[in-house]
């Protein structure tokens, strides 16, 4: 046994004197990228996504554990699965997992979906009550099951639009969704009950008493009302639309007044309160369940509140042999569990993803290498061990240091829920990183690796079209976020070769807002796009099983936009979307050795800072050789054996080598000095509904339109809009400008103050414009309006501008509604030289 301790130690200490250890953090992103695109991680999401798939049975069961771990079908995996597969198209199976749910609840006479549910009787006929019900194996007195189940539905719902199916099942949806929040779940008023929050009689992963109330009842009963309401204002169901808003508004309400605590002067979420006899207890502790708002994708209070609940997480998290993990729980006592949760790993992810927070990923990507390496399948849980009989819910940190020498043991590999949130949040990160969601079958992953790993397309990214690339480099497939974001507008091109599989004709297309063309074997195809032309040569070509050259050009004009290219064989107007699989970098018959990758790909360096830059190739016996002075790199020039670091404008171009093939294509990155970006910092974080591009939406050069879902506003609920933009050095100010929507009808109020404020040290402010906004008198029978706020300024010099606009925080005593107030920001003009 101790043999085998060392070995592990010996591995983990190996895999981390690899890692990058360079203070340098720009090539994170690049870096996750390339860790999502690795063999171990590739096989290890394929591996689990059709474990998972493969075992939905044709009505939509799905047994919980292929490990006996757990029995029958837990449908609080539905909302983790229908999630999941929205992310991945696999729509079908996402309308039969939900129609098994209402099946079990329906053959058991029930009026509320059941917690665990056995298969039918007799699984290939159709379930009725009488002859073929599902078996019901848990109880029917929980509630968060259901809101997975109901919100999953909605999902469903708002993704394709009205169906057959959302016809058929609305009825039985909306009732769910209405005594889901009543009593006996919502609304009690007697003694020991808190009337806006939703009760669980039965909450399976409480800690401290089963009856209680807990974030994660709280936040998928809200998601599932926010996405109910939707739907039911689609289909004019206004009634239940207005009952639904109310309940909302109470749950928030609810959760607001009961469900947060002070910690260090800011709010953090409790995971859940005690129901004991007449007595509501709140629960220190602290564990994934507080981690519920990033899944539900619905936060019931301000997004500043979950970043203080996941920053007070993150105290807790602990570090073994040099691996930083977050226990499942943390105990009030200081003590933690010996344990990590699958979802859990899975919900920050997500959380990760969403605030751009590499690093982190980083550190659970390094994490999950050690984990998983034995198991093929992702986990329920990993739980620390070293065969000794000790308590691992109550961990010390003495504790911890013995289990040093223990392992990691994977539990329930495959289990449904917990590798249905993980691979949604996979799903998810992939997407954002330009990867195709759906991964390939290991198998397809083999034989690609087997046929020298020819995959992919060789891209050109401009920044102007009447000059030379910035960017050459190799990628999976049309992405068109290879590059981060940081150009408004530029063109892409891709060039290489699509396999065709049969002797057919073909069409092709390309699906965008933006303008594309698309040629193969030399011949225009297709032309889409914002213009007059779009569908323009969209004809059929004939083409023998074979492989045949294709290119596509694109202009990112419209942000936020997406590319995705798609061929027809035949007649029938069946559209396959073009898979990573059918395209090559070069013709597989010419063995060119596949291009190196250059990171960070980005190609800007700011004055006065460095970038530490790696050069990459998935052919690990293939030699890269390169040239920093813009010439091609041949075998004669400088051998890459290290990343290296450079502070001025240089052009870096790459080649690699294998014995056997020809020298790959060049791969090249542009970067370009820059002066230092404007920096811009909010006191306050937009709501995440109304967050736009960010911070980028500020100075984007869109204008808001008086549509406040237009996409170019950023909102704020209830506190004030405070912006401080750092010019990076003392300039001459010339004018300072904002647009502030107002729409009394939506609740947005421009700012009863707007203040303007400069500073050369960024501490002493001097106050150069105030106005005032009149907000006592009802405006709500006028359209809405823009308010622009500009100042011009003559001899004036600052580095610091400060904005405010200070909110009513509530809406007026005279409106119609009640409750916070909204502000709504779009365009800052700063005119300086």
């Amino acid at each position: 046994m101790q043999s085998n301790f060392f070995i592990l130690f010996v591995f983990i200490t190996s895999i981390f004197s690899c890692q990058n250890t360079s203070d340098d953090k720009s090539n994170l992103p690049d870096r996750v990228k390339h860790e999502l695109s690795s063999d171990f991680f590739q096989e290890l999401y394929s591996n689990t996504y059709y474990d998972l798939i493969d075992r939905i049975e044709p009505d939509g069961y799905l047994e919980e554990s292929t490990t006996g771990q757990y029995g029958g079908m837990y449908l609080r995996t539905v909302g983790a699965i229908v999630s999941l597969l929205i992310e991945t198209g696999e729509l079908k199976h996402a309308e039969h997992i939900i129609n098994c749910a209402f099946d079990a609840m329906i053959t058991n006479g029930l009026d509320r979906i059941p917690h665990v549910t056995d298969r039918k009787l007799f699984p290939n006929e159709p379930a009725d009550s009488i002859n073929n019900p599902y078996k019901v194996i848990g109880r029917t007195d929980q509630i968060d099951g259901q809101a997975h189940v109901i919100m999953a539905w909605a999902m469903l719902a708002l993704h394709r639009g009205e169906t057959d199916f959302e016809n058929k099942t609305w009825n039985i949806a909306s009732d769910l969704m209405t005594s889901s929040t009543q009593k006996p779940y919502f609304g009690l008023e007697k003694e020991g009950t808190i009337s806006k929050l939703v009760h669980n009689y039965n909450f399976e992963h409480s800690r401290s008493g089963k009856s209680n109330y807990n974030l994660l009842t709280q936040c998928f009963i809200g998601s599932a009302l926010e996405l109910m309401i939707l739907v039911a204002e689609r289909r004019n169901e206004n009634e239940l639309a207005s009952l639904w808003k109310g309940r909302i508004k109470i749950l928030r309400e609810g959760v607001q007044q009961h469900m947060i605590r002070e910690v260090d002067g800011k709010d953090v979420y409790y995971e859940l309160l005690s129901k004991e006899n007449n007595t509501i207890i709140p629960f220190y502790g602290m564990g994934w369940v507080n981690l519920s708002p990033i899944a539900a994708q619905w936060e019931p209070l301000s997004h500043n509140v979950m970043i203080n609940t996941v920053r007070e997480l993150r105290k807790g998290m602990q570090i073994w042999n040099g691996v930083k993990w977050m226990p499942t729980d943390f105990w009030a006592d200081g003590t933690f569990s010996g344990q990590m949760i699958g979802k859990g790993i899975g919900w920050e992810i997500e959380y990760c993803t969403q605030e751009n927070d590499w690093e982190r990923l980083d550190e659970i990507f390094n994490m999950l290498k050690i984990i998983q390496y034995k198991s093929p399948v992702y986990m329920e849980n990993a739980t620390l061990t070293n065969g000794t009989k000790i308590d691992r819910q109550h961990v010390t940190k003495t504790k911890l240091k013995e289990l040093e020498q223990g392992i990691w043991k994977v539990v329930d590999a495959g289990n449904g829920e917990q590798v249905s949130w993980w691979c949604w949040s996979m799903a998810r990160l992939r997407k954002k990183m330009g990867l195709n969601p759906v991964p390939e079958r290991v198998a397809q992953i083999k034989q690609a690796l087997a046929n020298k790993k020819k995959n992919g397309l060789m891209y050109k990214y401009f920044t102007d079209t009447k000059k030379s690339p910035r960017v050459i480099g190799l990628d999976t497939f049309f992405n068109v976020n290879a590059i981060p974001s940081i150009f408004d507008d530029f063109r892409m091109q891709w060039k290489g070769y699509v396999k065709i599989e049969d002797d057919n004709d073909y069409r092709f297309f390309s699906y965008s807002a933006n303008p594309s063309k698309l040629f193969v074997n030399g011949k225009i195809l297709y032309q889409g796009g914002s213009n007059k032309q779009t569908g323009l040569n969209n004809e059929s070509i004939y083409l023998k099983k074979g492989f045949y050259p294709i290119e596509l050009t694109y202009d990112h004009i419209l942000l936020n936009e997406q590319l995705e290219v798609f061929f027809q064989k035949g007649e029938e107007p069946k559209r396959e979307l073009l898979r990573p699989d059918m395209l090559f970098y070069s013709n597989p018959d010419d063995y060119v050795s596949i291009p190196p990758a250059i990171s960070p790909t980005t190609p800007e360096i700011e004055k006065g800072k460095t970038i530490t830059v790696s050069l990459l190739c998935f052919d690990d016996s293939a030699k890269i050789y390169y040239s920093l002075d813009g010439r091609e790199p041949t075998e004669d020039s400088e051998l890459y054996n290290k990343e290296f670091i450079i502070n001025s404008s240089t052009i870096v171009k790459a080649i690699s080598i294998k014995n056997g093939l020809n020298k790959s294509a060049v791969s090249h990155v542009e970067y370009k000095e820059i002066p230092k970006r404007i920096l811009f910092e909010l006191k306050h974080p937009p709501h995440p509904t109304y967050s736009s591009r960010g911070l980028k939406t500020l100075n984007d050069k869109l204008l808001g339109s008086t549509n406040a879902r237009d996409g170019k506003w950023l909102g704020f609920e209830g506190h004030d809009f405070d912006l401080t933009v750092n010019l990076q050095e003392v300039k001459d100010i010339h004018s300072i400008k904002v647009n502030f929507l107002h729409d009394q009808n939506s609740w947005i109020f421009a700012p009863k103050i707007v203040g303007f404020y400069i500073s050369a040290d960024g501490k002493n402010y001097q106050q150069i414009m105030v106005r005032k906004f009149n907000t006592s008198v009802n405006q709500s029978h006028l359209d809405p309006v823009i308010k622009s706020y500009r100042k011009k300024l003559e001899n004036t010099k600052a580095q610091f501008v400060r904005i405010i606009g200070k909110s009513i925080e509530f809406v007026p005593v005279w409106h119609a509604g009640k409750g916070k107030a909204w502000i709504f920001v779009d365009e800052i003009n700063i005119q300086s030289n």
